[in-house]
């Protein structure tokens, strides 16, 4: 993955003592060891002057936290280039083990019968009521019986490489999928539309 961003010039403050520095390849996230946060001269100015400045950012940089702003991002740093790996809120729990989204989308995007490979990760329930990763997968097949062996080999592939064995894959047709108006999917809404799809 290509750095996103210098984690910081030459002159400019480390971070707070409460984001101590993780080890070479470690991952953390906002507001903790690793977490993800920016500083910059007039970051977020206005917000003092906003009606709720609170509703419009929580964690605004503040003399506690050397300025920084937590921006809930997931990297690490090789050197003095920060490398993002994803945002916190979107970590996917399962048994205590967290688990990166766009681990099992990886995994499913290039399989044949995938729609333009699009796919979201989300945490849910199973058919069973259990908390589960689930993969909500636009496809183009239209055979119940080619959608159950899609499925079933997908959340076989997913569960191998995971080590899960809380694997749930839902197929939804094409362009179904809920983005943002700058094309991201809407992780919420996706799991919601497989939620109201028969299982």
């Amino acid at each position: 993955m290509a750095p996103s961003a210098r984690s910081r010039s030459p002159g400019t403050p480390s971070p707070p003592a409460t984001s101590p520095p993780m080890p070479l390849g470690a991952v953390g996230g906002g507001g903790g060891p690793g977490g993800g946060g920016a500083l910059a001269p007039g970051l977020a100015p206005g917000l003092s002057a906003a009606p709720d400045p609170a509703a419009a950012l929580v964690s605004r940089p503040t003399s506690a936290t050397g300025g920084w702003l937590a921006t809930g991002d997931l990297g690490f740093l090789v050197g003095e280039e920060l490398y993002i790996s994803g945002r916190r809120k979107e970590m996917i729990i399962i048994r205590g083990v967290n688990y990166y989204p766009e681990d099992a989308e990886a995994l499913v995007r290039d399989a044949p019968g995938i729609h333009r490979r699009r796919c979201v990760a989300v945490t849910d329930t199973d058919d069973t009521g259990a908390e589960a990763l689930t993969v909500i997968a636009e496809t183009t097949l239209e055979s119940a019986a080619d959608r159950i062996a899609l499925a079933t080999r997908l959340r076989a592939a997913i569960g191998a490489a995971l080590g899960l064995a809380e694997v749930s894959v839902r197929l939804v047709a094409p362009d179904v999928l809920p983005r943002t108006s700058s094309g991201k999917f809407r992780r919420v809404e996706a799991r919601d539309l497989a939620r109201a799809q028969p299982r």
